[in-house]
């Protein structure tokens, strides 16, 4: 059994053609017989046997680890369990901030499983590449649901139930994840229970968590953390269909560029989408709008222009402290939406097709906010 390895932060070996799975042998789908009457959460058995050097043994592939330690921890409410699989030394990128060390991801687990009794995380996908030597990349789409029947930071307990879409990006080795990005799109949790975003905001401004605001360094760090060089569609080109082609030209047209016709260009029709704030829907139509949506305010014309290291590096416009105060909130709301934007659907290669869950479509793509209850 793997204890502590190491001490000091490591650091994400880039991934390259040769670390990219081959089939779909050890995939999600596999491992839990999607699609069919022995469809489960977690099987008897475990999958195929994959090289996991320096993992605990009862681990299989990186599929059973991510599926089985997220469960344990979670559901079998074994908190104390991070502290084997999460590094002494990782660095965790989560909706506020950078976080170091297993420390913090312990406390807060114990604060989200103490506001949510009977919380579930449960798997909807796992995209996984690289190896026991480079080290393990897998993304992890989980399904969070659960009734606020305690006290959080945010206000006392509201009895409501939440069901929101959790991105986690790991990088693991030798049973430790010591690299995560994570997102659990914080505003739709928030509306789902019933709180005023701009109130939640001017909650963080009056007393921000650890972390909060990012500052442009750690979003250099983000983005650093695990690329490489040179993208690997131009390091390492093949012939045909590449997704790290295909994948950073949609996201380019549509993200930097604005050109909407990336859309049908890239995307099924019938694209499924939940994102910040609530918002479900399903076809093109609503999602070119919601692209389409400007994720700033422009400042007006002839305004003083002043940094505002509090806003995370955006510029807001001087007019006294009462301006320069809702100007601050204003900015960390759009901090928020424009971070939980970035959680956009995946391509029609990658299907997205949500387990046991029924979306309200809407027309326009604006925001979402009567939540349907699930069975």
């Amino acid at each position: 059994m793997s204890g502590k390895i190491q001490t000091v932060s490591r650091h994400a070996a880039p991934l390259r053609r040769r670390h990219m799975p081959a089939d779909y042998a050890i995939s999600l789908a596999n491992y839990t017989k999607r699609g069919t009457p022995e469809e489960t959460r977690i099987p008897e058995d475990f999958g195929q046997r994959q090289s996991l050097r320096g993992f605990e043994a009862t681990y299989r592939n990186i599929i059973d680890y991510i599926v089985r330690i997220t469960y344990r921890i979670w559901e079998d409410r074994d908190v104390e369990y991070i502290r084997r699989t999460y590094a002494d030394a990782s660095r965790t990128f989560d909706d506020y901030g950078l976080q170091f060390g297993d420390e913090k991801i312990v406390q807060d687990t114990y604060h989200t499983t103490g506001a949510f009794s009977d919380i579930e995380l449960i798997a909807d996908e796992v995209a996984w590449a690289g190896d026991d030597e480079a080290g393990f990349h897998s993304s992890h789409r989980t399904l969070m649901r659960g009734t606020n029947d305690g006290d959080s930071r945010y206000g006392p307990a509201t009895g409501k139930a939440v069901d929101v879409l959790v991105i986690a990006n790991c990088v693991s080795l030798e049973n430790e994840i010591f690299l995560e990005h994570v997102l659990y799109n914080n505003s739709a949790m928030l509306l789902q229970l019933g709180f005023d975003l701009e109130e939640a905001v001017a909650g963080l401004v009056a007393s921000p968590p650890a972390g909060w605001p990012r500052d442009g360094e750690t979003w250099r760090q983000l983005r650093r953390a695990a690329s490489p060089a040179r993208p690997i569609s131009e390091g390492e080109p093949i012939a045909g269909f590449d997704p790290d082609r295909f994948v950073r030209a949609h996201f380019d047209e549509l993200w930097n560029r604005r050109n909407a016709e990336a859309l049908a260009a890239h995307c099924s029709p019938s694209l499924d989408f939940r994102g910040p704030t609530n918002r479900a829907f399903s076809g093109l139509a609503p999602y070119r709008n919601f692209a389409a949506d400007p994720p700033r305010r422009p400042v007006p014309a002839g305004q003083r222009l002043r940094l505002q290291p509090a806003t995370g590096g955006r510029h807001v416009h001087s007019g006294g402290p009462a301006e320069a105060l809702r100007q601050r909130r204003r900015c960390a709301l759009r901090d928020l939406r424009d971070r939980w934007r970035r959680c956009a659907p995946r391509p029609p290669h990658l299907a997205f097709t949500p387990v046991n869950r029924r979306l309200k479509p809407v027309e326009d793509g604006t925001m979402n906010t009567a939540h349907e209850a699930l069975p």
